[in-house]
């Protein structure tokens, strides 16, 4: 690379000197010790020990199981884990499990979860589920009944990383290794897993002066301001895209794009404004920053 450093990409005719950029892709199962294709199997081994709590079931239960660590790696200590997390449930009471693991039940009024099937936002979907299990953005099944009950199962780790940490923990150290520091420098951060709606939303909460910042801002503000980090001019988030049909036989990647500029950065350049505003009849503007297309 001209100029040293392992970025992505250098976009040369921006800026007096050019502008560096480094991608990342974040997976939404970024800090946690229970991963998401684990939690399904882990449901899988569980469902057949839940019949008799299913039948019959008029009331919301919430059931959370927090483990250790991980999920054991063994298939016969899982279900052995299985068997008794639905013990617990059927008995209806919190407990602690041989392994050390925590149950938590409570009870939730399932009219709560009336709005879900019918094509809500995402983050309201989020929001119930967390407000059900009394958990934030954990793995959770929720599973209806047909005496108009439903039960609501969550799997976590007291020793999960907070999504943030580790979100800016790889940035923090792929500020320092990966660009020259002779010209600005700017992350675009994948977020699998993360909707358009879902991040335009967090943008809408931090361009309302009534509202608290955001985890998002709050952290990105940290991170920018950071020692040792002059050169980067910003950072910019990219939510999942979704093929959205333009005519017959054409369609087109929409998403939200949230980008938090530093403009004190001695490396900024005007040139770097805007970069995220689509040149689309349907694209939408929010505050500088913020792009959204549908």
């Amino acid at each position: 690379m001209t100029g040293g450093g392992t970025f992505d990409l250098l976009v040369e005719d921006v800026g007096p000197d050019g502008l560096e950029v480094e991608c990342k892709s974040i997976g939404e199962d970024k800090g946690r010790k229970v991963h998401k294709r684990e939690a399904l199997d882990f449901y899988g081994l569980l469902w057949p020990h839940l019949q008799p709590t299913i039948k019959g079931l008029q009331s919301g239960l919430s059931a959370v199981l927090t483990l250790q660590g991980r999920l054991p790696e063994r298939h016969a200590q899982r279900v052995d884990l299985a068997r008794g997390f639905a013990r617990a449930i059927f008995a209806g009471k919190s407990t602690s499990l041989p392994d050390g693991s925590g149950v938590r039940i409570s009870e939730f009024d399932p009219a709560v979860l009336g709005d879900i099937p019918n094509g809500v936002q995402p983050s309201e979907v989020r929001a119930t589920i967390d407000q059900v299990s009394e958990t934030q953005n954990r793995q959770t099944m929720v599973v209806g009944t047909h005496a108009g009950g439903a039960l609501a199962l969550t799997l976590q780790s007291s020793q999960d990383d907070a999504l943030m940490k580790a979100i800016f923990d790889t940035l923090s150290d792929s500020a320092r290794r990966q660009f020259s520091g002779t010209r600005g420098a700017m992350f675009l951060v994948g977020l699998h897993g993360l909707g358009g709606d879902q991040l335009f939303s967090v943008a809408q909460q931090d361009q309302d002066i009534s509202q608290t910042p955001t985890a998002l801002r709050i952290a990105v503000s940290r991170f920018l301001s950071g020692e040792g980090r002059d050169h980067v001019v910003g950072v910019g988030f990219l939510s999942e895209s979704g093929l959205q049909p333009l005519e017959a036989g054409l369609v087109e990647s929409g998403g939200t794009a949230y980008y938090f500029p530093k403009r004190e950065s001695p490396k900024w350049s005007e040139d770097f404004s805007g970069l995220f505003a689509w040149n689309h009849p349907n694209a939408q503007l929010g505050a500088d920053g913020l792009g959204r297309s549908p």
